[in-house]
């Protein structure tokens, strides 16, 4: 696989919730032999994993100052391992990236701006977006949006029921039945809004997210595991 020699290293910012970062770690492995064709074991990336227990910033905005210290802390830990790029597994978390990336010493990729490439790529025009009220709340989608490209979001009810759901997740609830209620969600939100494709934008969502849905989704995990690889293996085995 070329050079193996002073390889790149890439930093994950995650625990935000813990059960999507270790989705996101299989997810890299599984796409390192699929997309890459690793076989050994010095073929796969090495990986730094920061799971960080940060006070629920999510549902609780009063706490983002305290996660915003506990964040801007362990970036400053990856500067110094070091990292060679950065990925921020969850995307509500993205409301900080630019003061993380001002005290990073290395690229942090942003989910958001990877979703919007996506969408371009794919000429999608009703977009629905499925999230955290925060994500909802702050706007961190709203740069998708254009004179072509629409950006569409839940009333409250369905808003406060996905909530219900992501919760559901985090506090690892019995799987099938969060399942049932998401594809309900998604189904209906699908069909009254006559979206072409649905962000999912928060990264619990994908791990229960249906696969028999009319429509191509935009999974978040993904697109920042695709963004991360691609750097990784262009970096490490460009010559």
């Amino acid at each position: 696989m070329g050079n193996k020699n002073n390889k790149k290293i890439i930093g994950i910012t995650g625990g935000m919730g813990p059960q999507a970062s270790a989705e996101f770690y299989k997810m890299l492995i599984g796409k390192s032999i699929s997309n890459y064709q690793a076989r050994n074991n010095d073929d796969f990336p090495e990986i730094l994993i920061d799971s960080i227990p940060v006070p629920d910033f999510i549902s609780n905005i009063d706490n983002l100052n305290k996660a915003r210290d506990m964040l801007i802390d362990r970036i400053e830990r990856m500067n110094f391992y070091p990292v060679n790029f950065i990925g921020i597994a969850c995307n509500t978390a993205h409301i900080l990236i630019e003061e993380l990336r001002l005290c990073s010493a290395v690229p942090i990729v942003s989910i958001i701006e990877e979703v919007k490439k996506t969408i371009l790529t794919n000429g999608y025009r009703r977009v629905g977006l499925l999230s955290t009220k925060t994500t909802q709340d702050r706007g961190l989608y709203d740069s998708v949006e254009d004179s072509k490209i629409k950006l569409l979001k839940p009333n409250k009810d369905l808003q406060d029921l996905l909530e219900e759901i992501i919760r559901g997740v985090i506090a690892g609830k019995e799987r099938t039945e969060l399942e049932d209620k998401f594809k309900i969600i998604c189904n209906y939100f699908i069909k009254e809004q006559k979206l072409d494709t649905v962000i999912l934008g928060c990264t619990e969502l994908p791990l229960i997210f249906p696969g028999d849905l009319d429509i191509k989704s935009i999974n978040t995990l993904e697109i920042l595991a695709n963004s991360l690889l691609k750097l990784y293996f262009e970096q490490n085995y460009e010559n």
